[in-house]
Formats: C-alpha cells, structure tokens, sequence
C-alpha cells in the first residue's frame, strides 16, 4: 500500500473510531452522574431556602442559599458523594430495563422512533408492516382510533435495517430487544455516511478536507440529537451524501462508463431515498438542478468560446449532458419501483415544500389551529441561530468561504479571483452580523457566487472542480433557505455545511503546504507538513467536543414509571379499548401498550389534537368524557379520507360552516341521547342527518382511558389550542383583507355583531404586526400562568396562610395567599411590587378554587384587584397553588393537581412515579355514569 493510500485509510479509520465512539455514548449513560449531582444540589438548597427567616427577598436569599450550599458541600464531602451515587443509581434504574437476554438496556429514546419499532415487531410477527389491508391499502388500525389511517411508510428502508439488524444479532445473541437493535440502526447508517464524506471532502480539498467534513458532519449536534433516538432522519442525511457523492464523481469522471455508472448509482440512491422519507425530492431536486445548472454553465462556454475563437472543451459538455439525462432516467425507473411520489410532479413538489404552509388540513376554509406551531422541532430560527447548531457563527462563515472556493482554480488564480474572494469575505462577515431574512441573506449570499461564476466562464483554464462545487453550493443554499422552516430542517443543512467547511480547511491546508513546498528544504517540508496537518486538525476538537456532550447528557423521554403505565394498560385492558394521551406520547402507546391510540405523531395534520387539547380544558368532566366519546366514536381526522367518519366530517357534509359545525360539537358533547337530537332537530338536520351525526357522538363507545403526565403542567401546546378562538381567526384571515366598511357589514351579517364591535375587531386584527400579536389577537383569553404547590399553615386568626413569594409578571411578587374559611370572599393576596420588597399590598384575585375532601366550590370575587388570576387552595393537603381560573377549573386540574377526587366519571387506576419526579396518571373513563 501506498503512502498516501495509507494516510487516506488512517484517516477514514479515526473519522470511523470518533463518529462511532460519540454515537455510542448514550448506551452507557455516562452524563447521569452529572445529572444527579445537580438533582443533589437543588434538594438541598430547597431545604435551605425553606428555613430562611421571613422577609428575606429573592436577591437575599439566592446569595444565602449558594453560600450555606457552598459550605455544606465543603464540609458534607462524603455524604454528597453518597447522596449523588445513590441518585445516579435510582436514575440509572428509571432509564434502563432487563431485556430477555437477561441484560440491562437503555430504553430505546424518542417519539416517532417507536413508530418505527412497531412497523418492524408487525414484520417480524406477520411477515407484513400493515395491521389491515382496505381496498388494497396499508391499514395503520392502532392511529387516530377508532377509523385507523393509511400507513404511507408501509415500505420502508429504515423499518428493514430495524429487522435485519434484529434478526442478525438474535442470531448469536437470543432474546436481544428488538429496541436495542433498532437503536443500532443509526449507529451503523451514522458510520457508513463518513465514507461518502470523506470521499467528498478529500476528492475537493484533500485528506484534510475529508476528515473534516467526515467528523464535522458525522457528530453534528443536532444530527445526533435528531438520529440517536432510531427515527429515519439519520437516512436523510447520510443517502444524501451518497447521492451527492455519485453525482460528483459522475461529473468529473473522465470516462464515458464511469460517468454513465456513477449517474446511475445516484439514481439508485434516489430509489432508496423515496422508499425511506416523503421529503426525498429535496435532494433529488438539489442534484438535478446542480446537472442541469451545469450543463448550463458548459453550454454557454462552448458559446463563448465559439464567439471569441477560443479552444472549447467538447468532452465538458457532453459529459455534462450525458450525466443528467442518465441520472433522470435512473431516477425515475428506481423512484417507480420504491413505490414513491408521482416523479413527474415532484418540482410541485418541491413547490410546496419551500413554500407551502404547514396548517393543519388544505380544506379552503379550516379554521382549526395549527398544530404544527406547537411542535418543538418545527421552532424557527433565525441566522444566528442557524449558525449555532452548525458549530457557530466563525465555523459558519468558513464554510460559506469555502463555497467560494469550489469556484476558484485550485492553482493559477489571478487579481479576479483574489478580488472575489476579499469581497465575498466582507459581504458574508456582514450577513453574518446583520441577520437578514431568508430571501435578503440568499440573494446576497449567491453574489459572490455568481460572480465567481461568471469568472470562470470567462477564464481561459476554468475550474476543474465546477460541476461539484455548483452541486455543493445549491445544496447549501437550498438547505439554508429550508432552515428558516424550522428546528427539523437545520438538520438538512448539517451535510453540505460539513463539506463546505471541509472544502474551507483543506485548502488553507493546501496553501500553507504550498507556501512550505517554496521553501525549497525537503527536511524542513518533511517536519513543517504533519505539523502544519496536525495544527488544522486540532480545530476538530471544538465539534467534537460539542458532539461529546450531546450524546454524553443524552436521557431518554421515555422511562420505567411509563413503561410501568403502558404495562399496565396491555395487562388490564381489554384490546379494544382506546387510549388517549397527548399526541406526543401515541406512537408510545400503541407499541408498548399494544392498543389504539387517540392521536399520535401522524396525527399534526389533523382536528384531533385540537378535540384533545379541550378535553384537558373542559369546565366538567361530564363535557371532557362527551368530548372523548365523540373522538372514540368516530374522530375527527379531517382532512384525511376517514375524517368523514367523524362528527365534525359529517357536519361539514351537510353544509361547511367550521364556526358553526365546531360550536355544534362542542355543544353535543354536553348533552345525552335525547337532548342532543333535540338540539340537532332545532338545528333544522332532519331525522335522517341527526341519526347519523349521533353514530360519531352518541354511539355505544369502546373502554376508554386517558393518561396524564407532568408535561402536560407546562402548558406547552394544548392550552393554545384550548384557548384557540375560531370566529378570531375567521375574522384574521377573511375579514381583515377586506375594506373596513365591506368587513363591518359582513360581521355585522355573519356574526351579529354591532357596528362599533365590528369596527374594533376589524382594527384590532389589521394591527397583528408579529408572531406574538397574533397570538394575542387569535386566543384573547390565554392565560397561561400555572405555579408550582406551595404549603401553607393555619394562622391563629383560623386562616390558611400560604407562603409564596413568586414573581408574576413584570411587576408584582405574590407574598402570601391567605384563605379565610369562616369569609371566603375576604380571602387575600399579599403582594409586593417588583424591585420594592418593603412594600406590601393586599389584593383580591379574579377566582379562588377551594377543594374540600367531598366537594369543590369556587370562591368569586365581585371587583377583583388582580383579574385573570387564581387561586387553587388544597385543604385537606394544606397547600395552594396560583393559575388561570380557566386552568383551575380544567379536568386537568381537577385530575392531575387534585386527583379526580369529586367526580366519578374518571377512575384513577394507575399512578407512576417515573424519571426525576415525573408524575404519569391514567384514568378509566366511565361510560355508565355520563349516561346516567
């Protein structure tokens, strides 16, 4: 072997041992030490902070509570090293389970993962993905119960590298989980993408260059955030660089054969693609474009060269031709065998991807809430932000250099090329600085480019690398421009980041290398080179290290006080039953719990979580079970095809009015048999109509169960939804465009409004200028203030005085909420203002909820000093919390803070504790006592 050869496969095999060694962390769990000595430490500095003197304020008594924390850590060495080994053992224990190999086993972490992992125990058990076939079709009968819906994933490359992975290790190892093994899968795919990485980067810039681009891509801390837990995206990321790879080499290879047979693979690659994700044409698209771009390029120097009498390269062109006519072709004969979308719609395709917006449904008048607002891996990000999860802002902007680079010679560069390239560093440093928007940043972005470009048109020897650096750059691009949709599409941007970055640190190694060659000194070149390698090497340690502790803190969602609750369910369940959890946790449910599930992650598009989201906030538990027996009876998951079976789907058949059919469901879910087909008849719905209306509210519903956890306090997601208005956002999205006297009119027609009100909303609507005013417009009455319990004891006076001191808002700090059960209604707050703590106010909330240990009554207020705010005061537990008196009023509250001790609708039958305080509750719903 070669030097050089040896050097090259050195490299690949250290780019192999890190990418490996980091992606392999999460096995051990190394970061749970760390974990429980913070858990440690903010146990005890509870503890102090209760016994400080009153009147301490928060500024006094943080800097007490760090100090005495500080010494008793000093002086309590050996107890602290107990108390943190015997919380990392309890943990370690809540995150690990005993598998029928007898091993222990980290469970198998994310959401969507555990869809996957279902999809490979049916193949395994049935030889099948599919839990039914209907008229041809992959039935998924565990979602959105009780209609079930097309699985579109039934033919998938990830669910077959989960059950050959499984069947390969359980060959040697017997009993070993099936999610352990599918664990795996991303390990394995994460190390075969370094090859094309590698490839890439060293093929462009040398060994330097794939070595960077190798580990940089390979341990990209959101890469590994978005792929240790088994989803597919870690396919979404590694197939593209196949892709890009093969079609790099297509279009520098010299030979007609090897740019045919590369061409080819590339369209293999597609092929898998479409068979892994719906999404693959985004990368597809990027390739064909950068041929077709290519081939553009060749074509017009050909011209020039024809104008200017200047020697052509007529091998360039037809090798640029012949590349994207053998890759389309390819393409399209793989993409029909996977069984992917129409390939002739995919610029649509592409289209909508870019540009589509991602509501809930594609219905002209859906004025149900967007769903996908709410989902933390949609969160958007500006440029900064962007730059962060690509190793930061300096890293970020080498790899936009390195961009440039593709389009320079690597060697003859002229005054031209040195001008671009000063150029291009100041224009990016100020992107870089200024922020801009999407549309401004990749206009001024592809500048530089394209003057790099237009050079190399006119060079008499042009750059031999063109055609892969038009790829990379529009890779990046297109990536780029896709990130500002949100947190799951910075991802996409994490590979041709990676090259660029690669491509920017190989060739500042080139050059240096260069500069030490002039020297002339064959011994001293031999001493400078490594050194000069293992300098620019040595910069890798910063991604690395930020991988490292991505994978090190890695804690799986799910634990054994869930695994303890979906046990539960399997075992004392009867198979029909339904179970219902906020979405996040469906895909959980129907593979450990093996029963259908409400809603879970396929679930976005649809009306159900919305339908949940007001079963938590119902005022009574009588309307939350009407509202969980309307989705057991039919669901509502609209706008897909089984939507129909739904009330709501019925409704809109009998004539679409969203405001109307959504306020009639509401209300049929309050009332029984009867009064609901009274309702239905003042509805003017024939006999007919009602009858089939009431099949999706009324019917005779399965055993059902509805699982609460600690996430769900947070508030994060449901409570918007609950508090969505629909006649706001009618008004936002068909009045608002509307002249005011032509809006006002059709307010005042539709709605009944007066005109004074009508005006005002039409103003109050065309005033939205952000993000958050269109909250504040669209959900006027959220509220979504939720403390934690604070104990409280009895004064001598007989009242129940609650120590709380909790900021509010900007400008109030809550001191005491103090109950008087002899007068309810002189009931207080003692406030202080913020930054004012000698200052004490009294002050009355909107609502105090009182629970007794048999009844539960609300205290009012005639003229609140503090409207929109709450009081829950817990007797026979001595304890009260603050919150929205929406929220206070919510079956989540009444379930969750106060245990459902009231109303016997809801059954408590399981209680876990599971993952450092996290609080997993289910509920039996009973059927018998809404109808009695």
């Amino acid at each position: 072997m070669s030097g050089e050869r040896a050097v090259h496969w050195t490299l690949v095999l250290v780019s192999l041992l890190v990418v490996g060694w980091i992606r392999t962390l999460p096995l051990s769990l190394g970061g749970l030490g760390e974990y429980a000595k913070r858990i440690v430490l903010v146990t005890h500095a509870r503890q102090m902070a209760a016994r400080l003197p009153a009147g301490t304020t928060p500024a006094q008594g943080e800097r007490l509570v760090a100090a005495e924390l500080r010494q008793w850590v000093k002086t309590n060495a050996a107890q602290f090293r107990t108390e943190r080994d015997a919380t990392e053992a309890k943990l370690r224990s809540e995150l690990t389970y005993t598998g029928k190999d007898g091993a222990r086993h980290v469970f198998l972490g994310g959401y969507d993962s555990y869809h996957w992992l279902r999809m490979a125990r049916n193949y395994l058990r049935t030889g099948t993905t599919c839990d039914a076939i209907r008229d041809g079709r992959c039935i998924d009968t565990y979602a959105n119960a009780p209609v079930g819906r097309v699985n579109i994933y039934a033919r998938s490359l990830h669910i077959a590298a989960i059950v050959a992975v499984e069947r390969l290790i359980t060959f040697f190892r017997p009993g070993y989980p099936l999610a352990s093994s599918s664990f795996l899968v991303p390990v394995i795919i994460g190390l075969l993408g370094v090859f094309p990485a590698f490839a890439i980067g060293r093929r462009l810039a040398g060994n330097l260059g794939g070595l960077s681009a190798a580990i940089v891509i390979g341990i990209n801390p959101l890469f590994l955030k978005r792929s240790l837990s088994s989803d597919n995206d870690v396919w979404n990321v590694v197939l593209p660089l196949f892709l890009a790879w093969a079609a790099i080499e297509a279009s520098l290879a010299e030979r007609p054969r090897r740019q045919i047979g590369c061409a080819i693979a590339a369209g293999i690659v597609v092929g898998l693609h479409a068979a892994t994700w719906s999404g693959w044409p985004m990368a597809y698209g990027v390739v064909l474009f950068a041929m077709a771009a290519n081939l553009g390029v060749e074509s017009a120097r050909a011209v020039i060269a024809g104008y200017t009498n200047r020697a052509s390269e007529p091998d360039r062109l037809r090798r640029a031709a012949t590349v994207v006519a053998v890759f389309y072709m390819a393409s399209a004969i793989c993409v029909a065998i996977a069984g992917g979308q129409s390939y002739f719609a995919v610029p649509v395709i592409l289209l909508r991807q870019a540009f589509g917006p991602h509501r809930a449904g594609a219905e002209a008048l859906n004025l149900f809430p967007n769903v996908f607002s709410t989902v933390a891996e949609l969160r958007k990000y500006n440029l900064t932000g962007i730059a962060d999860f690509m190793s930061g802002q300096i890293p970020f902007f080498a790899s936009w250099i390195g961009l440039l680079l593709l389009l320079i010679p690597r060697r003859g560069c002229q005054t031209r090329h040195y001008a671009i390239l000063l150029v291009g560093n100041y224009v990016y440093w100020y992107l870089l600085t200024s922020n801009p928007g999407r549309f401004a940043l990749l206009a001024l972005l592809s500048l530089p480019i394209a003057a790099a470009l237009l050079v190399d048109l006119v060079s008499a020897e042009p750059a031999a690398d063109l055609g892969a650096g038009l790829l990379i750059g529009i890779w990046f691009l297109a990536s780029l421009f896709l990130s500002y949709q949100g947190l799951r599409f910075v991802m996409l941007l994490a590979a041709p980041f990676g090259i660029a970055f690669g491509v920017a640190m190989g060739r500042l190694y080139q050059w240096l290398e260069g500069q030490v060659r002039r020297l002339n000194r064959p011994r001293a070149e031999q001493a400078i080179r490594p050194l000069v390698f293992a300098t620019l090497a040595g910069v890798l340690i910063l991604p690395a290290r930020a991988g490292y502790e991505t994978t090190l803190n890695y804690v799986p969602p799910i634990n054994s006080g869930w695994w303890r609750t979906f046990t539960y369910l399997r075992r004392h369940s009867l198979p029909d039953s339904i179970v219902t959890a906020w979405w996040d946790y469906g895909y959980w449910t129907e593979y450990a719990a093996e029963r259908r599930t409400t809603a879970d992650g396929g679930s976005l598009a649809t009306h159900i979580p919305y339908w949940i989201a007001r079963v938590l906030a119902a005022p009574s538990d009588r309307q939350s079970a009407g509202l969980l027996r309307m989705l057991d009876c039919g669901s509502d998951s609209t706008p897909l095809p089984e939507g129909r079976k739904g009330a709501w789907g019925k409704l809109a058949a009998y004539g679409a009015d969203p405001i109307r059919d959504e306020a009639i469901v509401s209300r049929l879910a309050q009332l029984d048999r009867a009064e609901a087909d009274a309702y239905l008849a003042a509805q003017n719905f024939d006999p007919n109509a009602r009858a089939n209306i009431l099949r999706s509210t009324h019917c005779d519903p399965p055993p059902a169960y509805l699982v609460l956890n600690t996430k769900l306090a947070t508030l994060s997601g449901w409570w918007y939804m609950a508090n969505w208005d629909f006649t706001r956002e009618y008004i936002f999205r068909h009045e608002r465009p509307l002249p005011e006297a032509k809006a006002v009119a059709d307010m005042g027609a539709r709605f009944g409004y007066t005109a004074d009100k009508a005006r005002a909303l039409y103003k109050e609507a065309n005033a939205v200028r952000t993000p958050l005013e269109k909250i504040r417009f669209l959900a006027p009455t959220l509220n979504d203030l939720n403390s934690r319990w604070f104990q409280c004891h009895a004064s001598p006076d007989s009242s129940l005085v609650c120590d709380a001191n909790l900021q509010v808002g900007k400008n109030y700090v809550v001191r005491q909420m103090i109950y008087r059960p002899d007068a309810p209604t002189e009931s207080r707050l003692v406030v202080s203002k913020a930054g004012h703590d000698s200052t004490r106010l009294e002050m009355t909330p909107q609502l105090m909820v009182v629970a007794g240990r048999k009844r539960l009554d609300d205290v009012s207020f005639p003229s609140p000093g503090w409207p929109g705010l709450g009081v829950l005061v817990d007797l026979p537990n001595s304890r009260a919390r603050l919150g929205s008196p929406a929220l206070l009023r919510s079956t989540f509250a009444r379930l969750f803070f106060l245990n459902g001790r009231y109303d016997p609708i809801f059954t408590n039958v399981s209680r876990q504790d599971g993952f450092a305080g996290e609080r997993i509750s289910t509920w039996k719903v009973n059927w018998r006592e809404l109808r009695n």
